[in-house]
Order: C-alpha cells, then sequence, then structure tokens
C-alpha cells in the first residue's frame, strides 16, 4: 500500500478487478456514484489519548472546527486507492459475478444528505398505525457473511387468523372474523372449507433533518434462506408522470408473478395507493394513546378505536336502483 500525494494527486481513481474484467469483454456500462467517509475520522475524542488542549487537536481531545478541518484536509496521510481485494484461488468462476469480499466489505454505507439548516443529524421516525414492533436494534449481522451493518432494524409478525367456513347456513364464522374469499380454500364435500382473516401492517415512515426530494425512499424485499439473503423483484408499475407530465397509462402484458417477484407473496402498497380511511383509523387509535403524527391525509375527528382489514370493504352493500 502507498500514500497519495496531496500536492500532485487530487483523485486517484481505479476500477477493481470485476470492473476490468467487465471492460475487457465491454460490458463495463457505469451508471451510479455514492460518496464515502469510513477513512475520515471527525471527532478525535472518539480516539484514545491524553491531550486536554482544545488548539491542539490530537487524539482524545475536543478540538475546534477549524482545527478539525485543517488536520483532515492538511495532516491527514491517505492511501492510494486498493483495488484488488482477493485473490485468484477465491474469485468466482463466472466473471459476470462479484467476488464476495468485493461485495459485502470493501465499502461501507454511503454518504446521506442534510438540511444545511437543521441543528440535527438525519434520522428516520416509524411508527405503526396499525400493528405493533416486538424488537428492534441498532445494526444488522448477517450471519453468512460474517458481516455487522449499522442499519436498524424493526421485528414485527403478521398472523393470519384461520377457522373452519361453512358454505350453507345456519353456522357462522366466529365473531370479529373477517373472512377473506381470495384466500379461502376450497369446499370440501361436508360444505366446509378452511376461511382466512388476514393480517397487515400499516407504517408512517418519515425521514427527519434531511432534503426532501421526490424519491427520498426506496424500498427492497429480500427472503431470508439457507444460503443469506434473496432479493426479490417488484413487478413493473404504470408510471403516470413521465419527464414533469402526467401520461395517460399504456397497456402492458399482465406478468403472473413467480416466486421470485414481491407480488408472489404479497402486496406492497405506498403513498396514495392506501385507502385513507385505513390512515385515518390508525391515527385516530395512535391519537387514544396520546401519540400525535403528521400525516398528508386529512382526518375528520373520529371516536373511538377500530379494529380494521385493508382486503375488506367497510362500505355496507347497498341495492342499486
Amino acid at each position: 500500500m502507498l500514500f497519495s500525494n496531496k500536492k500532485e494527486e487530487v483523485i486517484d481513481l481505479k476500477l477493481t478487478m470485476h470492473g476490468r474484467r467487465l471492460l475487457s469483454q465491454g460490458l463495463l456500462k457505469p451508471v451510479y456514484y455514492s460518496f464515502h467517509d469510513d477513512n475520515i475520522l471527525y471527532d478525535a475524542a472518539r480516539v484514545s489519548g491524553s491531550s486536554t488542549d482544545v488548539y491542539e487537536g490530537l487524539a482524545g481531545s475536543v478540538e475546534i472546527q477549524s482545527n478539525i478541518q485543517k488536520r483532515i484536509s492538511e495532516e491527514t496521510p491517505y492511501l492510494k486507492t486498493q483495488h484488488n481485494f482477493s485473490g485468484r484461488e477465491v474469485r468466482p468462476e463466472d466473471p459476470r459475478q462479484l467476488a464476495e469480499r468485493e461485495q459485502s466489505y470493501v465499502l461501507g454505507p454511503t454518504l446521506g444528505t442534510v438540511d444545511i439548516g437543521a441543528f440535527k443529524s438525519p434520522a428516520w421516525e416509524v411508527a405503526f398505525l396499525h400493528n405493533s414492533s416486538s424488537a428492534q436494534t441498532t445494526a444488522f449481522e448477517n450471519a453468512s457473511k460474517h458481516q455487522l451493518v449499522n442499519i436498524p432494524q424493526v421485528e414485527t409478525e403478521i398472523m393470519y387468523e384461520t377457522a373452519v367456513g361453512y358454505t350453507t347456513a345456519p353456522r357462522d364464522l366466529p365473531r370479529a372474523f373477517e373472512d377473506d374469499p381470495e384466500l379461502a380454500g376450497s369446499a370440501h364435500m361436508d360444505a366446509t372449507y378452511v376461511a382466512v382473516d388476514p393480517d397487515y401492517i400499516l407504517l408512517n415512515v418519515e425521514e427527519k433533518n434531511s432534503v426532501y426530494m421526490p424519491d427520498n425512499y426506496d424500498i427492497e424485499v429480500y427472503e431470508s434462506g439457507s444460503n443469506g439473503w434473496n432479493k426479490l423483484d417488484f413487478a413493473k408499475r404504470q408510471e403516470t408522470i413521465v419527464d414533469g407530465f402526467i401520461v395517460n397509462p399504456r397497456k402492458q402484458k399482465a406478468i403472473t408473478p413467480d416466486p421470485s417477484y414481491v407480488e408472489y407473496f404479497f402486496d406492497v402498497l405506498v403513498d396514495e395507493e392506501i385507502p385513507e380511511n385505513l390512515i385515518c383509523r390508525g391515527v385516530q387509535k395512535l391519537k387514544v394513546s396520546n401519540i400525535l403524527i403528521d400525516t398528508d391525509v386529512e382526518c375528520p375527528d373520529l371516536d373511538g378505536t377500530f379494529d380494521i382489514n385493508p382486503y375488506i370493504s367497510d362500505t355496507p352493500d347497498l341495492d342499486c336502483p
């Protein structure tokens, strides 16, 4: 490893071994970039030391801002870019595959955005409008790769209740049991079937002290298995706004989801896709517990608490004239 010369080298850009293989085959097509600061020490007080002079800026001291900037930009030596992280014997046979070490350990968390007018660091605020969390941690441990990542984890459970349903009267389902016809099993010879009362999660997620942009959030779904985590795909949705203009959705061929799609297991609704009555009833339930949150939905004052289900309509069946 060599140290970079700050007076002569401004940018040190190198391709990894995987990038070189793609370049040699004409397959390298860079699209995204990210910034990282895992080699920068912003707060010297986090390093053990004995200095207490704030003007020295040594390890263990509480530095003033001007000294921190000078230490990082002028006084700290930096290594040149490392582009090779594995030997030939551990590289995958498929050249299109990224080596595990390069994929999991090379780069740490990327730099995010912060509101320059905020006095606090960016943070997440998550409120359960329906269901609740059973446990939470501040880090994620990937046991299959022996890796600890500082990604907050919130655990919750979705419980589907089942009961014996009857296709003929007078036997009814248990009280407060809301049967979903799409999930119900086929009827048996004795006129019974398996009735399913589904559950769901409704979250209000906000990013605090950051810059608000139209695409602040990305949702990814992974399936846990014996070989680690397998990322699932979302079926492509129709875009109604293109280059700032509202367009009519085009007809496209329907996709039958297979186990590689999220929709094969459950549906994910966001923003305007969520019925407003579910949001309002969730807000009311939190209000009863003296928990107030801000939403973009204007909810009327509702009395009492509700047990609601997005799979069951709360609109009474009316005979059309």
